[in-house]
């Protein structure tokens, strides 16, 4: 009885092995393994208590303050971030990093557009 369940047993941890093996994920700084661009997008602000609405296509519309980033794979050809304030006194800072350099930084008071076309 106990060498039938150990058989079961070490035959489902075998199969789970072989499947887990077998299947690519490409997260972190694996994307140029399958010929995509590692995009990083950062919006700073100068005044933490002013809230910053940033927008893009990669993300809903959100509310942030102080600092903001994300990180992703794509295989698209164009990069837009767009952040707005309504204090006009605020300092909007955002830059695009494209496989780990800083490809493009905007900046300004109030509101702050970068388009990157990126190569293919």
């Amino acid at each position: 009885m106990k060498l039938k369940r150990w058989v079961v047993l070490s035959t489902f941890l075998v199969a789970g092995l072989l499947m887990a093996g077998s299947k690519k994920k490409y997260k972190g700084k694996n994307c140029q393994a399958v010929k995509k661009n590692r995009i990083k997008l950062v919006v700073k602000s100068n005044t933490p208590s002013i809230p910053v609405r940033v927008s893009s296509y990669v993300v809903e519309p959100i509310l942030i303050k102080d600092f903001w980033e994300i990180s992703f794979c794509t295989k698209d050809t164009c990069i837009e971030l767009d952040a707005t304030c309504t204090d006009k006194t605020v300092l909007l800072t955002l830059e695009v990093f494209v496989n780990g350099r800083l490809r493009e930084t905007n900046y300004g008071n109030g509101y702050v557009r970068v388009a990157l076309k990126l190569d293919e």
